[in-house]
């Protein structure tokens, strides 16, 4: 992301925004405890019992968007939306907020999360967009906390997505867990970082599961932006879907990599080169400034 020429101005604190700018992440005080309170309350009333949910669970974790029911989905998102508008509106100014999901984490070795940039929904030559991180305890290495490397938002990567389009750092996974802050976060806090900041997460060595409420948050004029390109050689398409689209998977992970996304396609673009990053040239980037 070229941050010299982003549209910036989505926080109500300027200070803040700088900050997030320079280091790809800030931690804020978000919810109040009677917020965390409502969402831990709504997360065991549609998660009974200490299991996590098998319908969206892939090596110990669940994801609201990884389940195949859309009514599940939809039900959990709103929720989540309506407790996420206050806090919000607090931090951030023009905006709004999608894709709200809880993301649980159960005890063992085998939920470590590989670190990767999500995918880009908007064009972040002229706009950003940021991950909203609420865990509903406090978290740290332990129990899963989220590892972060910073300054990796500077990335010229501006184009991200699913199959050919997911950067992969598996060969530098090793090495770049020795550079990445595993960073502790409480209850009704929220760490916030660019989806363009490489993260992942430790396995959660605890008892007890990791639940974290999440949302996005981007400008409110900013178009949503994806991305498919089935191979190398083959053409970029953009496509323009809508603010749920996310909810309109059955099978997230398989049938995003085997068709093009939801929403209106808007644009054919020449294939799109993929930057191979030096794992050298990666860690420079850590530096702050």
């Amino acid at each position: 992301m070229d941050t010299e020429k982003v549209k910036k101005g989505l926080f109500q604190n300027v200070e803040l925004e700088e900050q997030l700018f320079d280091k790809g992440y800030i931690v804020l005080p978000f919810f109040s405890e009677e917020q965390v309170a409502q969402l831990k309350h709504f997360y065991s009333t549609v998660h009974p019992g200490t299991a996590v949910s098998t319908d969206g669970r892939l090596h110990g974790i669940h994801m609201t968007t990884w389940a195949s029911n859309q009514g599940y989905k939809l039900l959990v998102g709103e929720f989540i939306r309506h407790i996420f508008d206050k806090a919000c509106q607090k931090w951030f100014r023009n905006h709004r907020h999608l894709n709200h999901v809880f993301i649980a984490k159960e005890p063992g070795t085998e939920t470590e999360f590989d670190v990767h940039q999500d995918w880009s929904v908007v064009d972040e030559n002229q706009h950003y967009s940021v991950n909203i991180w609420c865990p509903m305890h406090d978290v740290s290495k332990e129990n899963g906390a989220l590892w972060i490397l910073p300054g990796s938002h500077r990335l010229d990567q501006p184009i991200r997505g699913a199959g050919y389009l997911f950067p992969n750092y598996h060969q530098e996974m090793d090495t770049l867990k020795d550079h990445v802050q595993c960073i502790d976060v409480k209850a009704g806090e929220a760490l916030i970082f660019f989806h363009s900041t490489i993260h992942g997460s430790p396995p959660n060595n605890s008892s007890e599961n990791r639940v974290v409420a999440c949302c996005t948050v981007i400008d409110e004029d900013a178009p949503l932006r994806t991305y498919y390109q089935n191979g190398e050689s083959d053409p970029l398409s953009v496509y323009q879907p809508k603010d749920d689209f996310m909810y309109g998977y059955r099978d997230i992970m398989n049938e995003s990599v085997s068709r093009p996304p939801l929403g209106k396609l808007i644009e054919t673009r020449e294939p799109y080169k993929l930057n191979k990053v030096e794992l050298d040239d990666l860690i420079g980037l850590c530096q702050p400034g």
